[in-house]
Formats: structure tokens, sequence, C-alpha cells
């Protein structure tokens, strides 16, 4: 209603209350009251005024001193309620309303100035009566297509649980995100989690996976990780994700990702690092000690010396060599496995090459044996009718 209809009805009002009250004018400027008008009833103990400013101080309708309470009606400011002097309330003519402030910012600006938490309360189900009476935001946009709904809903975020659900081109989703009140479990997806975070996406291949974390990107250093800690044992502390120095995936001991990571996967290669952050060209790289029940390694393997055209060495070659090199034909040395280790497949595979040499120089040996006991024994033949034939 705009003001100046507001002075219209009012003065009507006055106009027609004159025949049915006693009214006394002090001076130019106040109208009040001596007997009570019966009806309809128009009772203005104070003053009434149409002024030309928007003081909280100076009420158009209030209190005599006019320092108080009252109200102000306005033009271009709008309508405001004061109270001891202070615009509390202001509803501005743009649609704009302020609670606790002079000036909105916008619908509804609630403020409590430097002092005091602003607190807006929404409540239903006072009596505790019925589970379907819900206190509940609803926010929408684009003809009301799209929106958020926040708050409580029994019917579709669930008994006592709290919710943000949206809606887009008109479809509801109330799973968006819920908090259960009874035990703090937060569901994402779900409005049914099973602990503390519970995380469900939708159907299919997802772009970017279901939890995204990102660091500082481009800003500067930061790593995106996360911590786990028992609560109370301080070797407890874990943290796993991604290295900003080497973009590498980590699992380090302690809340934030260290220098000296326990395991590593480069970003590249798929590496894999355990006691140490460079895993080379090796798949896994380990720096300590490995335990294991078995271990299956696929190579190349010896059976070659077997084949008709191998060059099996002599031992007198054998020897020779190890003579002058002070290990095996084909083995490394003490000084080259100290410096560059093994590698297990293909030692496994040369340790066979000697195995199966050793083979064949046993059945050389066997067959010269055979020979030999041979010869003996038609020696020994030859002696014996030699000795018979001298007797």
């Amino acid at each position: 209603m705009k003001i100046k209809q507001l002075v219209f009805i009012i003065s009507l009002t006055l106009f027609y209350l004159r025949g049915y009250g006693q009214w006394t004018y002090p001076n130019s400027n106040v109208i009040s009251t001596v007997d009570e008008v019966v009806a309809p009833v128009l009772r203005i103990s104070n003053e009434i005024r149409i002024a030309n400013s928007f003081v909280p101080t100076d009420p158009t309708i209030g209190t005599m001193d006019n320092s108080h309470y009252g109200i102000n009606l306005h033009k271009t400011e709008g309508i405001g309620f004061a109270f001891d002097g202070t615009h509390h309330i202001v509803f501005k003519p743009n649609g704009d309303t302020g609670i606790g402030t002079a000036q909105p910012q916008g619908r509804l600006h609630v403020s409590t100035g430097t002092a005091g938490d602003a607190i807006l309360l929404l409540e239903a189900d006072t009596d505790n009566n019925d589970e379907a009476d819900n206190p509940l935001i609803k926010l929408r946009q684009d003809g009301g297509l799209v929106g958020v709904n926040l708050g409580f809903e029994t019917n579709n975020f669930g008994h006592n649980v709290f919710g943000i659900g949206t809606r887009y081109t008109g479809q509801e989703s109330w799973n968006t995100f819920t908090v259960n009140t009874q035990n703090g479990n937060i569901g994402i997806g779900t409005n049914a989690a099973n602990g503390k975070l519970q995380v469900k996406g939708g159907s299919g291949e997802q772009s970017q996976g279901q939890i995204h974390i990102v660091g500082n990107a481009g800003s500067g250093p930061g790593d995106a990780y996360i911590s786990f800690y028992e609560g109370a044992e301080a070797n407890s502390k874990w943290s796993m994700g991604v290295k900003d120095n080497g973009n590498v995936f980590a699992i380090s001991h302690g809340l934030t990702m260290d220098t000296a990571p326990k395991v590593v996967i480069t970003d590249v290669t798929g590496n894999v690092g355990i006691g140490t952050t460079n895993p080379g060209s090796y798949k896994l790289a380990v720096k300590g000690k490995i335990r294991a029940e078995e271990i299956k390694v696929e190579t190349g393997w010896a059976d070659y010396v077997f084949q008709e055209d191998y060059n099996l060495p002599t031992l007198d070659q054998v020897e020779n060599h190890i003579k002058t090199k002070g290990h095996l034909i084909n083995i490394p040395s003490a000084e080259e496995v100290a410096q560059n280790g093994i590698q297990l497949g293909e030692m496994n595979k040369l340790l066979l090459e000697k195995i199966e040499e050793l083979t064949l120089y046993t059945i050389q040996q066997a067959k010269a044996l055979q020979h030999q006991k041979e010869i003996n024994e038609k020696l020994e033949a030859r002696l014996k009718k030699i000795e018979d034939q001298i007797k």
C-alpha cells in the first residue's frame, strides 16, 4: 500500500470518528482524544504525523517525545519499526526486508550488528506428535525447474535426518547430502549412511571419480591427500594422496605428506617404490628385506645348454677362467653384485646353466669311467689268462 493511500485512509477514519468521539487540538500539530470512541475504534494516545524524514528517533506514529518507539512511513525509504530510537525492522519500497539493519542487501537481511548471534529459527512439530511436520527451506529458480531443498523432510530424507536435496528439470533428488541427527553419520548420495561418511556414486563410469580431492593446483605447491588417525596412539597417524613434488601417489607416516614416504607410485610409469622414492625403471623397487612364502618369476630358461650346438667350455677353460677372473664363466663377480645387485630371473637362469653344464660334465666323466672300467676288465681277463698259462 502506498504512503499516500495510507494517509488518505487515516484521514478518512479521523473524519468519520469525529462525530463519535470528542477530540481536542492542543496545538496545530497534534490531535489527541479525551473520550473513548465506541465503534469503530481508533485510539491515538500519543501522536500521528506525516513526516518527511526516515529517522528512528522521529517516528511518524509513536510516542509524544519522538525518541523511543514508533513506526516510520516514508515514500522513498519505506516502512520502519523503531524500538528505543533504532530501526529494528524495515521494509524497503523495492521489497527488501531488514531485521536488525536499516539497509537490507536482499529480500531478507538479518543482522545483529557488531554483537550477538544472528539466529534464524524454523520449528515444527513442537508437541512431538507428528513426524510428518518438518521445517524445510525450498530455493527455486528457472521457473521452479531448478532448486535446492534444505532441512528436514521425513518422507524423503528419512526420520530425523537433515538433508540437502537438489531439483533439476523439475525432478527431485533427496539423497544429495544427508546427516543422521541420531548418530552423526553423513551420507553423500544416500540417506542411510552406515559409517561416519558414506559416499554412494551414480551408475556408470565416472569422469572425475566418486570423490575428487584437489590440491592447491596452479596457485603454488600443495598436496592433495587424506589423513588417518586412530585417535590415541601416536604411531597410528597415516596419510595417503598425491605429492605436489614429483606428482607421485604416496603413503606417508604422519598427518602430512612427508619428504620420505613409505610407499610411492610414480605418475606415468606406475612403478612402485617401497622404502624409496625413486623406483627408477623397475615396476617394484624395495629398499630393505622381503619375506615371502613364494615368488613366481617369469623369465627365460637355460635348456639351451642341452642343445647339440651348445659350446660347452672344457674343464681346462673353466679352470683358467677361475684362475684369471676369480668367478665362473657368465657369472657376475662379487664387485659387480655389490654395485649393481642381481636380476633374480637372470641369475636363476645362469645358475641353472652351471647346473646343466655340471650335469654334462658328470655324464662325460661317467662315460669315461665306464670306458676305463671296460678296459680294465679286459686287461684283468688277459692277465688272469697269462697267469694261468705260467702255472
